[in-house]
């Protein structure tokens, strides 16, 4: 029924738009002006629409400027992070190791009025961590400095290994150098945001977001519980650049820091040295970065065979097959005196069982050569 009603299509002719010839032309007129009128209306509102969203957007637009300044002048700490230190041009390569002015037997007048004890035979130890290595499996790095004598002893010292949780040490120096500049304090507070959670080792996982600590606090657990979540945290509020001129700065160039976290055993021999020396930062903040370093969670590495009277401030690091650790050992001499050493492993290619082996037997050998030599 509806389609017979409805009309046949066709093309308009000039009758269809003229005026019927019954029809008033003054009434056609009218009804043209109204349409024009009806079309002048429309494209009147569509223009006060355009305008309206164009002053929509503007105000859009001012807000956002708006909040960025205010943002960028209230950011929080933890999020606005330290200006990028002051690094010059790269200073020359490290010479050869002098004796540690940071510790006793590196004071000439102190060690002159020590009894004399048995030399040191490096040459002897260098064959012993030889040794020791080819009768276990993987392949391992090796750095050895006595103080005392300025001697070392070294393996494999300038390749590359898995840094594993040693890489860690690189935002520990940067931190307590932009402490000891005056870029941050010590007591300034970083919380825990949603990116920073990380598993594996760490107490700081287990916290909500917006729990808040030091960054004294979350630079002790970083070290001392190899706490990832709190190395994230630090790695965030000081920022990876910052802390890549500072490991560069100190002449650890052979590092990758965080990615791809790779090292070498001379350049942590490097970084324990600056750690353990008061002029790199100062006395105190020295000895609170050997203080993080000492009784970890993880004793059964360099520490594990050696006298329960000796203090080891070490870092140990696992990931994948890669296992390492590195470390100060402070003793007595047989003359009483307080001397150290350093020690660094790294490996590559093996368990943990058999490197945690190969680490004890090269910290007992190192020992038995540094601190109790044959006369």
């Amino acid at each position: 029924i509806h389609e017979q009603a409805r009309p046949r299509a066709r093309d308009l002719t000039e009758a269809d738009i003229s005026p019927p010839a019954h029809q008033d032309s003054n009434e056609y007129q009218d009804r043209s002006t109204r349409r024009e009128m009806r079309r002048q209306v429309r494209r009147s509102r569509l223009r006060r629409g355009l305008r309206r969203l164009a002053l929509v957007l503007l105000a859009v637009l001012l807000l956002l400027f708006a909040g960025g300044v205010v943002y960028s002048l209230t950011a929080p700490k933890e999020i606005a992070g330290v200006a990028s230190p002051a690094v010059g041009p790269p200073p020359a390569p490290p010479s050869a190791p002098s004796p540690d002015a940071s510790s006793p037997e590196g004071s000439s007048k102190e060690a002159s009025s020590q009894k004399p004890v048995p030399p040191v035979d490096m040459a002897k130890l260098q064959k012993d961590l030889k040794e020791i290595t080819s009768r276990h499996g993987g392949y391992y790095g090796v750095a050895v400095y006595d103080p005392a004598s300025g001697k070392t002893a070294t393996l494999n010292a300038d390749e590359i290994f898995t840094a594993a949780s040693i890489g860690k040490l690189p935002a520990l120096i940067s931190l307590y150098r932009f402490a000891n500049r005056g870029q941050v304090s010590l007591e300034d507070k970083v919380s825990i945001q949603q990116s920073d959670y990380q598993p594996g080792t760490g107490i700081l996982q287990l916290q909500p977001v917006g729990y808040t600590v030091t960054l004294r606090r979350c630079a002790y657990l970083m070290i001392n519980e190899s706490d990832n979540t709190g190395w994230e945290m630090l790695h965030r509020y000081l920022g990876r650049d910052n802390i890549e001129a500072e490991t560069y700065a100190i002449g650890a160039r052979s590092t990758g820091y965080w990615i791809p976290n790779t090292t070498t055993p001379n350049d942590i021999l490097l970084m324990l040295k600056k750690i353990s020396d008061p002029s790199f930062t100062t006395e105190a903040m020295s000895s609170e970065m050997l203080t993080a370093m000492t009784n970890t969670v993880n004793e059964d590495r360099i520490p594990g065979p050696l006298p329960k009277d000796v203090r080891v401030a070490h870092k140990f690091g696992s990931y994948g097959d890669s296992f390492g650790d590195a470390g100060i050992v402070f003793y007595k001499a047989p003359d009483g005196s307080s001397k150290r050493y350093y020690l660094v492993v790294l490996s590559g290619g093996t368990s943990e069982y058999e490197a945690r082996e190969t680490i004890q037997e090269l910290s007992l050998a190192t020992y038995e050569a540094i601190a109790r030599p044959s006369k």
